[in-house]
């Protein structure tokens, strides 16, 4: 599976951008998993399938490999593709849980509906309250998205999609007018289903995302100040009329 990873892997490389297992950005290739081949062979004086003989007479074989089995399965799944999105920088590393709880989260839900993740875009240090256009993991996502046959993005929570009101239904506006379905593997509906009723919902959610980050930005600055007030300047190098 084909990995993009756009933003700041640690807060010294932030704007870059990086590509897993391919050479560039513009040639991607999804990853096909190896299948052991494993053929049964038939006892002595085992008579052929019946069911598998030809008009002229070949017998073809008793039952499928796991190959074939593995290819009919994925045959019969959707391609979907895979959107992560880390906030935070702090949050952004190989020690950090936030890319891996949300790919969990995507596949799990990927397995049991019946889809088949086939890349994955993942917008590291990048914030919700960002157009969709304007993201580079995203904007790259769409680009292989118009050249490749899947056409759903499966995220982990609508708050991973966006996190202020006007975003996310600008974006899913957006989304929509292209022919891609958007689905959120915690609540599969709020952006599938266009009823008043999940149109209301959804809106709720992204509502309560913006208040929730809102009150997060006002909590983080109210503990800068109490720290400025007990220790002086706390965020990098002190201004000239502190030092």
């Amino acid at each position: 599976m084909a990995r993009f990873v756009s933003g700041a892997q640690s807060r010294n490389d932030a704007g870059r951008i990086y590509v897993r297992g391919v050479s560039s950005c513009s040639n991607v290739r999804p990853l096909r998993l190896a299948a052991s081949v494993f053929q049964r062979t038939p006892a002595p004086n085992e008579p052929p399938c019946a069911s598998s003989s030809t008009p002229g007479g070949r017998q073809g074989r008793c039952s499928s490999s796991p190959r074939e089995m593995g290819t009919m399965r994925r045959k019969n799944r959707t391609p979907a593709v895979a959107y992560l999105r880390t906030s935070s920088a702090a949050n952004v590393g190989a020690d950090k849980d936030s890319d891996v709880r949300q790919r969990q989260a995507i596949e799990a839900f990927a397995k049991l509906a019946g889809y088949d993740i086939v890349a994955e875009f993942y917008d590291a240090a990048v914030s919700g309250a960002d157009p969709i256009e304007m993201r580079p993991g995203f904007a790259a996502m769409l680009e292989h998205i118009a050249s490749n046959g899947a056409r759903t993005i499966i995220v982990e929570t609508a708050n991973r999609f966006a996190r202020d009101l006007i975003v996310q239904e600008t974006g899913h506006r957006i989304l929509k007018d292209r022919g891609i379905e958007i689905i959120a593997a915690d609540s599969p509906g709020v952006f599938v289903d266009d009823t008043p009723t999940t149109t209301f919902v959804r809106q709720v959610l992204g509502a309560v995302a913006e208040l929730d980050k809102a009150m997060i930005v006002a909590k983080l600055r109210g503990a800068r100040e109490r720290k400025r007030r007990q220790v002086g300047w706390c965020e990098g190098g002190a201004p000239l009329h502190e030092r």
